[in-house]
């Protein structure tokens, strides 16, 4: 099969640590060891071809892009919850980017299509999604599917969104604000802090505090006894080194997933903010979309020369060449 990987060797690779991971080795491994088997190959040639349809979508037909979104969802959360709860990962799923795709799939799709919930998901997701590529190092790699899961959960909402917001036409019916001025995306440039920021602001402190109470006390003793990994534990615990864990710990271990909980509040407002220009100015955010999509890219490209560089790559090789020669 594909290379499939773990979203933690992910999470801790960005602001903290970039050197190969154990996770890191693991995908080095795997992809020493492809070799012409057609599963491999189509691993490849569907993960490569999915983010062409991605450009090609949002380029021409931006307005449908939801429909592109809902189906990789549809096909890629059962694979990643399968794996993730194989490697006991599973409560990942409950991280905050998939709060925010299931609230973009809730405004789409559910019956009453809540025409106030638009802002929100849009500010979600071309604010704090959108630049947690960046925080946990997201990357273009076509032989990881997981690693093209996380680039489709952290961006696929934003061009979902922003194709809408743009581009939408009157006869869909989308109502992006509570009270627009006029049918289609012109209805709503009136809006402001108050559904750009303030209402998200809420929904976000809603996810914050169902987290807390599911992960941090609710399930508190599973998740400790049966060493299952969250994002909490990954950034306070697994991973003791980099700027933000020494941020975390500035007040001593005592106090790490208080500052852990503080600093995600407040990088989740700057987000919104951003958002706020994005939603205001297509220009805007179209080159914030630009530039993170380019950070993906050359991330997966430094992934790529390290597994090249890294000695047990080139020892496959030399191997490789040692049996060519005598062959």
């Amino acid at each position: 099969m594909g290379v499939i990987g773990t979203n933690k060797m992910q999470k801790g690779d960005v602001l903290m640590n970039f050197e190969l991971q154990d996770d890191d080795l693991e995908e080095i491994a795997k992809i020493r060891k492809l070799g012409n088997v057609t599963a491999d190959k189509l691993t490849f040639t569907l993960l490569l071809g999915g983010a062409l349809v991605d450009a090609f979508i949002a380029g021409y037909l931006p307005q449908y892009f939801y429909y592109w979104h809902t189906l990789k969802y549809l096909v890629l959360m059962p694979i990643r919850w399968f794996h993730y709860k194989q490697k006991r990962h599973h409560y990942f799923l409950l991280d905050f980017c998939y709060y925010t795709n299931t609230l973009l799939l809730i405004y789409f799709w559910s019956p009453w299509q809540p025409n106030w919930l638009f802002p929100t998901v849009f500010v979600f997701s071309h604010g704090p999604l959108l630049f947690a590529t960046v925080i946990w190092r997201n990357s273009i790699v076509p032989h990881s599917l997981d690693r093209m899961t996380s680039v489709f959960i952290h961006l696929s909402p934003a061009l979902t969104t922003w194709g809408t917001r743009w581009y939408s036409s009157v006869k869909q019916e989308f109502s992006l604000c509570a009270q627009p001025t006029e049918p289609g995306p012109n209805g709503c440039n009136h809006i402001g802090l108050r559904e750009l920021v303030t209402g998200p602001l809420v929904f976000y402190l809603v996810w914050m505090l169902l987290y807390i109470l599911v992960v941090q006390v609710w399930r508190k003793e599973r998740v400790r006894k049966r060493s299952y990994a969250t994002s909490v534990t990954w950034m306070t615990e697994s991973t003791k080194k980099g700027f933000l864990y020494h941020l975390f710990s500035i007040c001593g271990k005592r106090y790490l997933k208080i500052f852990y909980f503080a600093w995600l509040t407040v990088y989740t407002w700057v987000g919104l903010l951003s958002a706020f220009l994005s939603y205001h100015w297509m220009e805007f955010g179209t080159i914030i979309m630009a530039f993170i999509v380019l950070i993906v890219c050359y991330n997966g490209a430094s992934f790529y020369l390290k597994v090249k560089q890294h000695s047990d790559y080139k020892g496959k090789l030399s191997n490789d060449n040692n049996i060519k020669e005598k062959g």
